[in-house]
């Protein structure tokens, strides 16, 4: 969205927060990436008439004790919650912002990756299973995904049989709204090259390890082998 730019710590989002190489100030409140737990990252566009009307920003950080395993995610254990919002529209206006954003997601997405895809893993052997929080869909190694306690199906059975969808556009060029987040597979049958039923959710919630962790169930047919 932004042309790249590689911005110098420390960075001042507001007058409340600023960034540094290894930790966020926020409120006068220290927290140390290490702590990162979760990160979560929307980024999406409307076009009416084929004119981009809008562009959206989302990122959204959550802390805890770096020694936790959150799966399920238990609110009690947070020790901080910082959420980022840009909205592009047809008249930029304070456009560093946005860039702030993009940055820092890249920039955090790096510098947690290793202890992020840890507690993914230790969740993997400790449960068998993860979640990102109670009500929200439950992934088990073997790539089975439960919802609500109801069966919905099994991710490497889905990849085998060419169902996995990966990113969504719907309207037509005129009028349309993307979605790259959107990740599942198509449930049900095709009729006349519609498919009905089909299980989906935003990867939005560390996406980069959802990725490496699927990946690995499609190679290996586990989400914890390597």
């Amino acid at each position: 969205m932004f042309k790249k730019e590689n911005l110098k710590f420390p960075i001042e989002f507001d007058a409340n927060c600023h960034f540094f190489e290894d930790y966020m100030l926020m409120d006068n409140e220290k927290y140390p990436y290490e702590e990162l737990t979760l990160i979560i990252y929307n980024s999406n566009s409307k076009y009416v008439n084929g004119l981009r009307m809008n562009h959206i920003l989302q990122l959204t950080l959550y802390f805890t004790n770096k020694d936790y395993i959150p799966f399920p995610m238990n609110n009690s254990e947070l020790s901080g919650v910082a959420q980022f919002n840009y909205e592009k529209g047809l008249i930029p206006t304070n456009l560093k912002l946005g860039k702030i954003i993009e940055f820092m997601y890249s920039y955090l997405q790096n510098k947690t990756f290793e202890g992020r895809l840890k507690r993914h893993l230790k969740s993997l052997e400790m449960y068998g299973k993860f979640s990102f929080g109670e009500g929200l869909p439950v992934f088990f190694n073997n790539g089975d995904l439960f919802n609500n306690g109801v069966f919905e199906g099994n991710f490497k059975n889905m990849y085998d049989n060419n169902k996995i969808i990966d990113g969504e556009k719907y309207g037509g060029y005129k009028n349309k709204v993307s979605n790259p987040y959107t990740y599942g597979f198509e449930k049900g049958t095709k009729f006349f090259g519609l498919v009905a039923d089909n299980v989906e959710f935003d990867n939005t919630i560390n996406r980069d390890i959802m990725y490496v962790l699927f990946n690995n169930l499609y190679k290996t047919g586990k989400m914890n082998n390597f």
